[in-house]
This record gives structure tokens, sequence and C-alpha cells, in this order.
């Protein structure tokens, strides 16, 4: 073979490869593209085959080129999996074919090891940094997969005979997930989807996270969901029906939401769910392309979903739904019995030494008083933008009775820090979130502060 007949125009279409088994189809498509003769072709697996009792021989130090069928079979494996990693580098399908009949297998699969050593250190740095942004969930497959599952792969893969294998125990399942892919090459894949399922997430309160997948299942800590998903599902179904800092929806919601989607064809739900996550870009900081086509995979994953769901009226079975507030619950809030002086006095301090937003607002979520709360918002526990990350979380219940105390002055006249903020807040919400706010606070009754 020579360098003729490598065309301009490639013979060998990258997305007909395997990537399990890369190799033996690049062989195959190589042959069946007439890029390789037949002699050519055999003579390959005779280096490979050459390559094999070289390799037997280091596996067993030296002291024997026979070992068992099914060893031979993975050393064989794992040979093929080194040279695969080595000629995926090669973005010229055809140009890779032209490498194996002009390099010793024996380099090329020096080249496979160096690239292997490389990958590793890939899986250490994504390791830290999917640690440092997981998410705070009671989630056991997502907690045991991290905690366990992932750190096995660092103990027990074998780089030199074991390649193509993935000794990993993980139960998490991803939005996506990574089909086709082996050995270090699926644990660089499945970190990487799940540091940026991470970084999605961490654009929103912990508590608000927890609440919604308990819409789905009050035990969902022993449930093997996607936590990304069902994020990304309620974040878009409440930009589309205008409300874009919230992840909650109530039963009210989900009706806005059925009025907006069954006027529109497929092509068209697609375009406003495309439309919906285009608002992240703006959102998120870190919102690259990796990002965007991972939510756009996902949109296209869950489409027929919400198209069943439509036909038979079930779209709070598609988005995690939660019961409207009654109005009994809403004297309830108002008449809480608040908490005592001394428990309060810790409550604060302990929230005012604390540095995490998401922590200082799990802490806050336990208070059950309005009351204890506005008292909470005016003892300089929170500052600048916490304010503002802490009224995304709130229900449209609570909201309203926070306007309806927005209007009460300090014993000086003066409007309290948080009341700016949360005037702030409320004047960047649309109109339609505006006039239910106000209408909800018309119907409560006076606040006694």
């Amino acid at each position: 073979m020579n360098g003729n007949k490598i065309s301009k125009i490639q013979k060998i279409t990258r997305d007909n490869l395997s990537n399990e088994f890369y190799l033996q189809s690049l062989l195959q498509e190589a042959l069946s593209c007439k890029i390789i003769s037949e002699a050519e072709y055999k003579k390959i697996l005779e280096n490979l085959i050459k390559l094999l009792a070289e390799e037997t021989q280091k596996f067993t130090k030296g002291e024997s080129s026979s070992v068992r069928t099914e060893t031979a079979k993975a050393i064989l494996d794992s040979m093929c999996y080194k040279i695969s990693i080595y000629l995926k580098s090669i973005n010229n399908c055809d140009a890779a074919v032209l490498i194996l009949l002009e390099r010793p297998l024996r380099d090329i699969l020096s080249s496979g090891n160096k690239l292997i050593e490389s990958k590793l250190k890939v899986v250490v740095s994504l390791y830290k940094k999917i640690n440092k942004n997981r998410i705070n969930t009671p989630n056991n497959a997502y907690n045991d997969t991290i905690g366990k599952g992932l750190k096995l792969f660092f103990k027990e893969y074998d780089k030199d005979f074991e390649s193509n294998e993935t000794p990993v125990a993980i139960d998490y399942p991803l939005c996506i997930e990574c089909s086709n892919y082996v050995g270090v090459e699926f644990i660089i894949n499945y970190m990487i989807s799940m540091y940026w399922e991470n970084v999605f997430c961490s654009y929103f309160v912990d508590t608000e996270i927890h609440s919604i997948m308990q819409s789905i299942n009050h035990d969902y800590e022993g449930l093997l969901v996607n936590i990304f998903e069902q994020t990304l599902l309620n974040s878009l179904a409440n930009i589309i029906i205008g409300k874009p800092d919230k992840l909650k929806l109530y039963i009210n919601d989900i009706t806005d939401l059925y009025g907006t989607l069954k006027i529109k064809s497929d092509s068209e739900l697609r375009k406003l769910f495309s439309d919906a996550a285009a608002e992240y870009k703006t959102q998120i900081v870190n919102f690259d392309d990796y990002l965007r086509n991972y939510i756009s995979k996902a949109i296209d994953k869950f489409l027929p979903s919400i198209l069943h769901a439509l036909h038979t009226n079930t779209l709070d079975k598609i988005f995690a739904t939660e019961n409207n507030t009654e109005k009994s619950d809403i004297i309830h809030i108002i008449n809480e019995k608040r908490i005592s002086d001394e428990k309060f006095r810790e409550l604060v301090d302990e929230i005012r030494t604390c540095e995490n937003i998401s922590d200082k607002i799990t802490m806050i979520m336990a208070v059950s008083s309005i009351k204890d709360l506005i008292d909470i918002l005016e003892a300089n526990c929170f500052f600048g933008d916490e304010y503002l990350k802490l009224f995304t979380i709130l229900d449209e219940v609570e909201f309203a009775l926070l306007n309806k105390a927005s209007g009460i002055k300090s014993e000086r006249g003066e409007d309290h820090e948080w009341q700016g903020y949360f005037n702030e807040y409320y004047s960047k919400l649309s109109n339609t979130i505006k006039s239910k706010i106000i209408l909800n606070s018309e119907l409560l009754p006076e606040i006694d502060i």
C-alpha cells in the first residue's frame, strides 16, 4: 500500500466505527472500502499475533509464552484497545489505516500506552472536580457512586493487560448514558457528564432540588433516578411559563404549562424547549458547548414522553409537581408557634458564621413561622446577593407573605436591608407572576410582627 491510496475524500466514516472495538471495525471498513487488500489485512492480523506472543511473555515475566485461552484473549483485547486509543487520535480514519501498515505495531502499542497514561491523569483531575462540585443530596446511588464506585477504578484498573476493562461499581444513571465506551474512555466520559450535570445543578439551591425530587418520591434516596434530568425538566417548564428563577411546580403551573404546550406542533415544541434552554447562556457562567449540547440531547430524550403526556393529560407525571398550599396552611404558616429566644439566638449565630449560601438556606428552611423568618432577615444573617438567592426558593405563598411584610417599616421609619433586595427581586418578575403575588397578598390577613 502507498500514500496514493489515501484520497482527499475519506472513504471511512468515523460514525461507522465502534468505540469499543475500534481497531477491529477500522480494519473491516478498510477492507470493505478497498483501502487495503486481503493480503494486507492478513498481514496486520499476523503482526498482532506476533505482538501477542511478546505481550504474553511480559505477562508471565518471561516464564512462559503459553497461557490459558481466556487469558490470551484478555491480553489480545487489551492490546487492541491500546492500539485503538492511539488510532482514535488520528482524525483521518483512512490515514489511521496507513499508519497500521507503515509503522510497527509495537510502536503503535507504545503510543497507545502513553495516551492511556495521559488519560489516567485526566481521570484523577475529573474525580477531584466531581468531589468539589457534587450535589448535596441523600440519594444513595449518587453518593455511593462518587464515594465508593468510582474509587474502585483507581485501585483495580490494569493498564497493562486489562486496559479495556472498567473496574467500577456505578449505580447512578446519567441523563445521557455513555454507550459503547469501555476502559479509561468510559470513566472519562462518565465523569465529564457527571461534572457538567453537577455544574448545572449548582446554579439551583440544594433544598429546592431536594424538594422537587421528594415530589417524585418522598424516599427518593433509594431510587435510581437522575437528579440533573428532573432539575432540567422543572427548570425549563418554569422558564416557559414565565418563572425563570423557580424549580417547584404546582398544579396550577401544570395547567398553565399544558395550555402553552398543547397548541404546539412537534417541531414547535422542540423549538420552545430549545429557546428556553438558550436562556441558560446568560444565567450559567460556565455554560460552554459541552453543556449546551448535553442539554440539547436531554431535550431530545424526554420530548417523546412530554408528547405522550400531553395526549394523556399526565404532565404532572413528567414534571415534579407539588400540591398547591391551601388557605388553612397559609394561616398555619402565619400563626405557627415561634421558636424560643434561646434557640433563635443559636440559629442566628449559626447562620451568621456560615459562609455557604446553600447551607444558610438549608438552616433557614427549618423555620416554620413567617414571623421568625422575617426576624432572621432583619438580623444581618444575609448579605447582598445572598438575599436574591434566598428569594428564588420561596413558593408563591411564602413570597406573598413576605410581600405583605415588605411594606412594614423599621422602628426608625426606614426600610430594612432585606426589603430593598426583595423589591429589587420583585421588580424583575414577570407581570403574570406579579399579578398572582398581589392577588395572594390581598387574600392574606394582616401580619402582626
